[in-house]
Parts: C-alpha cells; sequence; structure tokens
C-alpha cells in the first residue's frame, strides 16, 4: 500500500519475483520461465535475463501476484530438503507523459533465505 500512497501521478511499479536453488533461477510469477541466467552489464547492474516484470495496477492487484508467488512450489527430484533464495524486485518508474522512456527508475529487492538446517556458530 505504501508504494501506491508513496509514489506520484505517472509513476508505474513493477513486481518481479524468482527463486535461487540448486544454481537455478526461476521466475515464480512465470513458472515456465525456468532455468533462467543471471548477467552483469555496466548500466544496468546485476539482473536476470528473460523475468518477467509486471505492472502493478493497484494494491489489490500486487497482493494477489504477491500471493500467488508465496504460494508457488519448487520441487526437484534431488531436492527434498527446500534450500531456496526468494527475491522480490519492486521497481518503480516515472514516466512523463508522451515518453517512450521512464524518466526516473528506482529500485529495491526483499530477500527471503530459506534453510531448514540450524545455524551454528564455531568460534
Amino acid at each position: 500500500r505504501d508504494l501506491f500512497e508513496a509514489s506520484e501521478e505517472g509513476t508505474e511499479v513493477y513486481l518481479s519475483a524468482y527463486d535461487v536453488r540448486n544454481e537455478r533461477v526461476r521466475d515464480l510469477v512465470q513458472p515456465e520461465n525456468d532455468n533462467l541466467n543471471i548477467h552483469e552489464d555496466v548500466q544496468k547492474g546485476v539482473y536476470v535475463a528473460h523475468l518477467s516484470s509486471n505492472l502493478i495496477t493497484n494494491e489489490e492487484h500486487g497482493r494477489r501476484i504477491v500471493q500467488q508467488v508465496a504460494a508457488a512450489t519448487y520441487r526437484t527430484k534431488e531436492a527434498d530438503i527446500p534450500f531456496y533464495h526468494r527475491i522480490y524486485s519492486f521497481t518503480m518508474k516515472k514516466v512523463l507523459e508522451g515518453a517512450s522512456e521512464p524518466f526516473a527508475e528506482k529500485s529495491f529487492h526483499l530477500v527471503d533465505c530459506a534453510s531448514p538446517l540450524p545455524i551454528t556458530a564455531k568460534m
């Protein structure tokens, strides 16, 4: 909700979500996009190629997509224990009327790291 309340008129909010498990990257909004590649670019920084980016039209629409992602399961025959990193990326783009490219763009990422094993520290 805060994203929409804080954003100015002409700002678009996009959501991408993916998980990294057993060195595989999978798009959680469009699960058919499986085994994606991570790249690094001087202009873009680090990014996932061919990851879907979904325009969020309002708070309820965003909530539905996040719930869809949260319900997604990823099982492989070699992985009965779920180790994964789930990443939610939100991008806000300020678009000027009549322009084809965004005037300003800011992103933030939420990372959920899950592991069923206990964490122990040795000194």
